[in-house]
């Protein structure tokens, strides 16, 4: 069977379809695979030498309209119109920016903001899903449209109004782009403006791609889309198209997996001095069975104080934020390591099956072990 792959080959969310698409093609399907980049030309070229079905990575709904008319099974792994007939698995976008404002609000932040350039509903979707994380908290959001911004200096007025924007925004803030090159160029450009990143401005992108994440300077904390999973859930459903086992189309969202924490987003979003070292004590105590009762003696404050300034300069009490911590962590060992399950729970101070169980479903919205398979299918 030979099998149509045409894939953006540039970021890491397409090497991780890719791997996704090969666990489920390899060994047992002999799958062949005629690859070329999702531009019209190619595509065309793609359709006449007929391929049983095509996988394919777009959201331009002018080429997803023409290549929809081609008769050959196709599922798309971006997301497109809905009016479209024709099956598509993709990220949940709405997901993708509720976890990231989690990731601030964990973090003690109170002041949000969102830069992004891509038109279309990956950012629209992205943007909403933040927003409504944030009003749930009781807080708004800042919006700057940077569709005009490119990765080096581009328009001259664009340039000067984002940096009123940064410049503008309350210190500290959480800055969430659709992207990892967005990010970056939050950062670029805050740095420029004399900004620390992330003391004064902390940043998170989405789709953990590797090289954009690691090169940056500090390097890009990520929210991680579950490429694989997509890639594997798209092929399963070709397939079926493919035999026949399936005619209806299908529309697929896969939540995000979590977030991958790096430089950028490696402080603390309060400016009180109690609070802080609380949330430092939080973030370094996970794996001991410590409680509040240790923290406020470690701290020499009184419960009521600690509670008081605490709620009174973040959007959680204390005891939630660092159940929240905990709950991170254990998202970390279940998608990165092979620990067994009943122990991660102990390595974060989730003792019970019970607390795990429901600290990892607050976090991700899966039991623990449904949550491991979803991060490594």
């Amino acid at each position: 069977m030979r099998i149509g792959l045409a894939l953006g080959w540039l970021s890491g969310f397409d090497e991780a379809l890719v791997q996704g698409i090969a666990a489920y093609a390899r060994p047992k399907r002999p799958w062949t695979f005629d690859r070329c980049y999702s531009t019209r030309e190619q595509l065309a070229q793609l359709v006449a030498r007929r391929p049983d079905g095509i996988l394919l990575g777009s959201s331009d709904p002018v080429l997803l309209t023409w290549i929809s008319k081609s008769k050959i099974p196709i599922v798309n792994l971006h997301p497109c119109p809905t009016r479209l007939l024709m099956s598509f698995v993709s990220s949940d976008d709405v997901a993708v920016g509720r976890m990231a404002a989690a990731h601030f609000v964990n973090r003690g932040y109170v002041h949000f903001a969102f830069f992004g350039r891509q038109d279309g509903e990956i950012r629209d979707e992205r943007l909403a899903g933040f927003r409504s994380e944030v009003k749930a908290f009781g807080q708004s959001c800042s919006f700057f449209d940077g569709k005009k911004l490119h990765s080096a200096f581009a328009d001259c007025k664009a340039e000067s109004l984002l940096a009123e924007w940064l410049r503008s925004l309350p210190k500290p803030v959480g800055i969430f782009s659709p992207s990892d090159e967005d990010a970056w160029i939050v950062v670029d450009r805050g740095k420029r403006l004399g900004l620390r990143v992330p003391e004064d401005v902390a940043v998170l992108g989405a789709d953990n791609d590797a090289v954009t994440c690691v090169f940056g300077n500090p390097a890009l904390s990520s929210v991680q889309t579950a490429g694989r999973k997509i890639g594997y859930e798209g092929s399963r459903i070709l397939e079926e198209l493919i035999d026949g086992t399936s005619r209806r189309r299908v529309t697929l969202r896969v939540p995000p997996v979590r977030v991958v924490t790096r430089q950028s987003t490696n402080s603390m979003g309060t400016r009180d001095e109690l609070t802080q070292r609380a949330l430092e004590y939080m973030r370094a105590h996970l794996s001991e069975t410590h409680g509040i009762d240790e923290l406020i003696q470690h701290l020499d404050c009184s419960r009521r104080m600690l509670e008081r300034r605490f709620e009174a300069t973040t959007l959680l009490a204390p005891a939630n934020a660092w159940l929240r911590f905990r709950a991170e962590e254990a998202v970390r060992l279940l998608a990165e390591d092979e620990v067994p399950l009943p122990l991660v729970g102990e390595m974060c101070g989730l003792n019970t099956p019970k607390i795990f169980s429901k600290a990892v479903r607050a976090a991700t919205g899966f039991t623990p072990l449904r949550f491991r398979r979803h991060a490594a299918p």
